[in-house]
Formats: structure tokens, C-alpha cells, sequence
């Protein structure tokens, strides 16, 4: 009798775990290859026009189209509205991580590594910051913050076409 409760619960229990399983595997499969939750708020990146040469500062870029450009001595920002993208070269005694540590002092929301980029993301702006030898090139990103998910891939999108020479 002992044996034949214990032998019932345990095909109770593999039918509850068989059961389980495949209402697991349903929710997951779902909604495959969508992507993450919060990405399904982002709008897709604006086209990007260009290269932008900028000889004096040592890089080219894709921006994006219809934006207006603005260069000066120690920096070149693209712009539209309220929104912009500015490229500096940095000048620091600070090696690459230090500088970084030091701009991420206050309050982020996210910091992220992709390949040779650290990406600082804070409220309405992001720093993009990347090292090629001996120069440091930051990236500043900026809308106000109840659009960032309008420009955030556009950002990133610019971000990736930047070539340093």
C-alpha cells in the first residue's frame, strides 16, 4: 500500500512537471526573436548620411540626415531641434579609465561596455567614450529625456560609424 501512494504521487509529479514544462516552453517561445522588453520602445534609427570628415580633429563620422552641422576648434556637433551629438577630442593626464571613472561620478542609469566603448547613459544624455593610441574621443548625446527612446539606436548607430585616423 506504501509503496503504490508513493508510486501515484510520483506520476502525479512527473505529469504536474511534464505539464509545467510545456506551459514554460509556450510563454518562452512566444515571443522569440523580438527582443528584449525594453527595446520594443525604441524607434528605429533615423538614416545616417555622410561620412563627415573632420581632418583637424582626426575622424569621420555618419550623422544623421537632414541634422545641421556646427564645428569650431575643439569640437563638431550635429544638431536638430533639441537635439545633438557632439564630438571632442579630450586632452587629460588621466589614463582611459580614470577619465572614465571621473565622468561616471555622479548619478547614472547605465554604463555599458561595447567593444572598444564605454557608454555612460544618464537622464536625457549619453557619453560615448572611446581610445584609439593616445587620444580619447567623448561623444555627447542629448534630447530631453521624455524622447530618449526616440533617438536612443540613432545614437548608437552613430556611435558605431565613428573612424578614428
Amino acid at each position: 500500500m506504501k509503496n503504490l501512494l508513493i508510486g501515484v504521487i510520483g506520476v502525479i509529479g512527473v505529469i504536474g512537471s511534464i505539464r509545467e514544462y510545456q506551459n514554460w516552453k509556450r510563454e518562452e517561445t512566444a515571443n522569440y526573436g523580438q527582443g528584449w522588453e525594453q527595446t520594443k520602445v525604441l524607434k528605429e534609427s533615423e538614416t545616417l548620411v555622410g561620412p563627415y570628415i573632420n581632418e583637424k580633429q582626426g575622424f569621420r563620422i555618419r550623422y544623421p540626415k537632414n541634422w545641421l552641422v556646427r564645428e569650431d576648434k575643439t569640437s563638431t556637433a550635429f544638431y536638430l531641434d533639441n537635439k545633438s551629438i557632439q564630438i571632442k577630442q579630450i586632452s587629460t593626464n588621466l589614463n582611459f579609465p580614470d577619465y572614465v571613472d571621473s565622468l561616471a561620478s555622479g548619478v547614472i542609469r547605465d554604463r555599458d561596455y561595447v567593444e572598444s566603448w564605454v557608454i555612460l547613459t544618464f537622464e536625457g544624455s549619453q557619453k560615448a567614450l572611446t581610445q584609439k593610441s593616445n587620444k580619447i574621443y567623448l561623444i555627447t548625446a542629448a534630447t530631453p529625456a521624455k524622447n530618449w527612446n526616440e533617438y536612443e539606436l540613432t545614437f548608437k548607430e552613430v556611435y558605431k560609424s565613428l573612424v578614428i585616423f
